[in-house]
């Protein structure tokens, strides 16, 4: 249950994703903040680590999917939407969470960059549960963001809607942490001097450190690597690079301000103005956005679609290739079998040739013994009977070699009927082949198609866009000069006002002096006129009868006066 001075405190890291939440992250931990029990492990992409839960990723996302959104998604979510009873499972949630990968721990660091746009339905959950929450907010060249999600999400992502996502995580962040204890700093400042980092968030959460200074520098030290920083662009070229809209750029000053003095009223009337400027803006260019996210879909589509017949044809072309090289396989193991009978044909044949020279010179020498054959009769004996060996010699080297002969006109039907075979598939795979590449670039030429269509729709709506733009910037032109004349015609109209006034002030003093000395003159002659007059009426009174008969009256009445 919350408590007026809670004993635990919850330090959130509050920025956009590849801003260096993940080096602040690793940075808090150094100083002896408790981070979460089921920690998110490093990889190629973010080899320090990452310093978040994975029981927190998948809870933010299934809030996002509550509100009908995602993190990539920069239109604004509706005003109070946490307190929609349909986020109270969350809450639950997000209490049991909490619980599993901090338990008891009084001093904890909270990262995950979904909680910039979550943060109100967090602030309240924690509150409840007993933390004090403060937060440390990075930021970090939108350009540089815009470049480094890409390669770490594996979707493509245009540079300014990576900066329009930028602009929406640190503005929503910004408007839902007032009133917390609160810092801000940037990617550049923490490789340049963490410490100081470290010193002012002492200074403003109004505690210290767990651990010494000397242990904090060892343990950071040995953490933080330069040399992990891509796509590092300077600030201030941004800042004066007219090609970036004027929304970013003024919403980067502030930001960079109070990572250098701290933050002022003025900053905040200033990302308001941007803020509501940005929701206007939303209002504006959600249709034309959503319908180029369509294309960008079907583009997309077209894309998978063609990768995947692409990769049907060069699969059912390495099928081919393999029953080619198959097929020279077999054509070059028949032709060496072809060869070895040749071979075996051509010894054969010497055999044969060797055995008739044999039989050519055991004909001579018969011819030889029958012309002895008179003279000895015991040597025709033995003459006839070599001869005989001689003739079964002959007859079984003549079968052996019909039977030669017959063996190879065989294997030469053989070799003929395989050579049509080979023929044969080799016809059927160059068909095939002729077939697959018609059907290739049938399909190549309607994704080109495609291509065109969406190529000259997004042209399109992107003129649509700069159009519209070009008139906000004429209206704001317009508006500038109608501005700038009405202050001329009102200082105008002042000074005129004031010559006006100071004629008329003129006039009447004047006038005032006239009418006070004809007044003057009015009552002196009014005055010695009602003398006269009164002069007349005491002379005509005291001749009166009345005065006569009162004079007794006013005889005793000087007596009594007298006598007082």
């Amino acid at each position: 249950m919350p408590s007026s001075s809670p004993s635990k405190v919850a330090v959130l890291v509050l920025g956009m994703h590849r801003s260096g939440t993940s080096m602040l992250g690793g940075v808090l931990e150094c100083l002896g903040c408790q981070g979460p029990k089921s920690v998110m492990l490093g990889n190629a992409k973010n080899p320090k680590g990452y310093f978040e839960s994975n029981a927190i990723k998948p809870l933010n996302d299934d809030i996002f999917t509550a509100l009908g959104s995602k993190w990539s998604d920069w239109m604004p979510l509706n005003p109070g939407w946490q307190s929609s009873p349909r986020f109270n499972e969350f809450r639950d949630r997000i209490a049991r969470v909490m619980e599993d990968e901090y338990g008891a721990a009084s001093l904890i660091y909270l990262k995950d960059p979904r909680i910039c746009r979550l943060l109100p339905l967090w602030r309240e959950v924690l509150e409840e549960i007993g933390y004090r929450v403060v937060c440390i907010h990075t930021h970090r060249n939108p350009l540089d963001v815009a470049r480094s999600l890409e390669p770490h999400v594996g979707i493509e992502v245009d540079t300014g809607m990576g900066m329009l996502l930028w602009l929406r995580h640190v503005l929503d962040a910004e408007r839902a942490s007032r009133g917390l204890a609160r810092i801000f700093t940037s990617y550049g400042r923490l490789l340049e001097d963490w410490a100081q980092m470290s010193e002012r968030a002492e200074e403003t959460f109004g505690f210290g450190w767990p651990l010494s200074m000397a242990a904090r520098e060892q343990a950071v030290r040995s953490f933080m690597d330069g040399s992990l920083r891509h796509h590092d662009t300077g600030i201030s070229a941004l800042l004066k690079n007219g090609a970036v809209s004027p929304l970013i750029r003024d919403a980067l000053a502030v930001f960079e301000s109070w990572a250098d003095a701290g933050e002022d009223a003025a900053g905040r009337e200033v990302l308001d103005a941007i803020r509501a400027e940005l929701e206007l803006s939303s209002g504006l260019f959600v249709q034309p956005l959503a319908a180029l996210g369509r294309e960008q879909g079907q583009r997309k589509a077209l894309s998978a679609e063609t990768e995947t017949l692409t990769a049907t044809l060069a699969a059912e072309r390495q099928a081919a290739e393999k029953a080619r090289l198959a097929s020279e396989a077999e054509i070059g193991t028949l032709n060496a079998r072809l060869g070895e009978e040749r071979s075996r044909v051509d010894a054969l044949l010497r055999e044969r040739d060797a055995l008739s020279a044999l039989d050519h010179e055991r004909q001579g020498q018969l011819r030889q013994g029958e012309e002895m054959l008179n003279q000895a009769r015991a040597e025709t004996e033995a003459g006839k009977a070599e001869r005989d060996a001689l003739s079964d010699r002959l007859a079984e080297s003549e079968r052996t070699i019909a039977a030669l002969r017959a063996e190879i006109d065989a294997a030469t039907d053989r070799l003929i009927e395989r050579d049509k075979a080979i023929a044969a598939l080799r016809n059927d795979a160059a068909f095939q082949r002729d077939a697959l590449e018609k059907e290739s670039r049938a399909i190549t030429d309607k994704l080109i198609e495609r291509d065109k269509k969406a190529i000259a729709d997004r042209k399109a709506h992107e003129a649509k866009i700069a159009r519209l733009e070009d008139e906000i910037r004429t209206l704001r032109g317009k508006a500038v000069q109608e501005k700038a004349v009405l202050d001329k015609k009102l200082a105008s109209l002042t000074a005129d006002n004031k010559k006006r006034i100071d004629t008329l002030t003129a006039d009447n003093k004047k006038r005032l002096d006239t009418l006070t000395a004809d007044n003057k003159k009015r009552l002196d002659t009014l005055s010695s006129a009602n003398r006269k007059a009164l002069e007349a009426v005491h002379r005509s009174y005291r001749a009166s009868t009345s005065w006569k008969i009162s004079a007794p009256i006013r005889a005793i009445g000087r007596l009594l006066k007298r006598g007082k």
